[in-house]
């Protein structure tokens, strides 16, 4: 078990609240950074001397680019155009990657027990989260919430066929924020595989996708604290996988009194959260792991194990409000935590 390592943090801790960081090696690593859905995007890519590394990057741009603009829920674009076709009864042509990446949340779905639906789209903009500004004000009527979900919206409510979607339920909306940046994660790194590029690592705001590694050592990844500053663990990948986490923290309503309401929805009922602050999954596949950490949070603290092992989900990670960490064992034998941290972890 390598679950505490004091002398891991103090040699990575290098530059505040970054949420990557390479260790040693004097190896040359190209950077970019983007602004794509809705965070600071960052790319980078050691490499050899010489090595022309443009061809990889400007495809990865407009591929990214795309997606930022395609999968957006309220903004003109592609997913946009098939709500509104949805809601008018209409059949829609869609393209495949858009199809692909629907027809990916069905089984989703079902194996998260509807936790994971971005098929409810609608009560998601009447919290207000349809919005680049934080919303205010007093939370929706339960009337309304009830109303929205009264039709019981799915993605199985859809069927794509040669690249035509109909829905059979005029209710769904689809809202891809816990599920469109991991899917346009994973399709960059299969890209510069595409182009060559063996070793790489996408952070999108702290949820990442890597491949390979940086001068033959493995990247080191801090989880962000969901309850203060710096970090609550650490982890060194292993090849090709991704670190998602689904929060509470970053994203609300607050009302005239200053209460707060997570951004991450049940499904089930069209509520904020409450009662996990933040869920993390490791995977080797960014849109599974990032559909999944939303489905974690969403269980809670009694389901989401049982929810991670439906999902094929082996490593992940809870945190509640109170601040107790529960961890499964295949991830906890990865982690650095530090030792406060440690006395209120159970690991599952």
């Amino acid at each position: 078990m390598s679950i505490s390592r004091r002398g891991f943090l103090a040699s990575c801790l290098t530059a505040g609240a970054v949420a990557l960081t390479g260790c040693g090696s004097g190896e040359q690593v190209h950077r970019e950074r983007w602004y794509l859905f809705g965070t600071l995007l960052d790319v980078s890519l050691p490499h050899r001397l010489g090595q022309d590394l443009q061809p990889a990057l400007n495809a990865l741009l407009s591929q990214l680019q795309a997606a930022h603009h395609d999968w957006h829920a309220w903004k003109p674009g592609e997913l946009l155009r098939v709500n509104q076709a949805i809601a008018r009864g209409q059949a829609i042509a869609v393209d495949g990657t858009l199809a692909a990446l629907l027809q990916a949340t069905q089984e989703l779905h079902v194996r998260s027990a509807g936790a994971f639906n971005p098929a409810i789209g609608a009560v998601v903009g009447l919290w207000g989260f349809h919005d680049d500004q934080l919303p205010k004000g007093a939370p929706p009527r339960a009337q309304q919430i009830e109303r929205l979900l009264s039709e019981r919206p799915s993605p199985e409510d859809v069927t794509i066929t040669d690249g035509v979607l109909r829905s059979r339920n005029p209710q769904v909306q689809f809202d891809l924020g816990g599920y469109g940046k991991g899917y346009a994660l994973q399709l960059g790194m299969d890209l510069l595989a595409a182009h060559g590029v063996t070793d790489a690592v996408i952070n999108a705001g702290g949820d990442l996708c890597t491949a390979g590694n940086k001068a033959g050592r493995p990247w080191r990844i801090a989880i962000r604290h969901p309850q203060g500053p710096g970090a609550l663990a650490w982890l060194e990948t292993d090849g090709n996988e991704a670190v998602f986490t689904s929060g509470n923290y970053e994203r609300y309503r607050e009302d005239a009194a200053g209460r707060h309401y997570a951004h991450i929805l049940d499904p089930r009922n069209g509520m904020p959260i409450q009662d996990i602050v933040s869920a993390t999954v490791v995977h080797r596949h960014g849109a599974l792991a990032d559909a999944a950490a939303t489905a974690l949070a969403v269980a809670g603290p009694r389901d989401w194990h049982a929810t991670a092992t439906a999902m094929g989900v082996q490593q992940a990670m809870v945190v509640d409000r109170q601040g107790r960490v529960q961890v499964t064992r295949a991830l906890a034998e990865r982690l650095y935590l530090d030792d406060a941290v440690l006395r209120r972890t159970v690991i599952v």
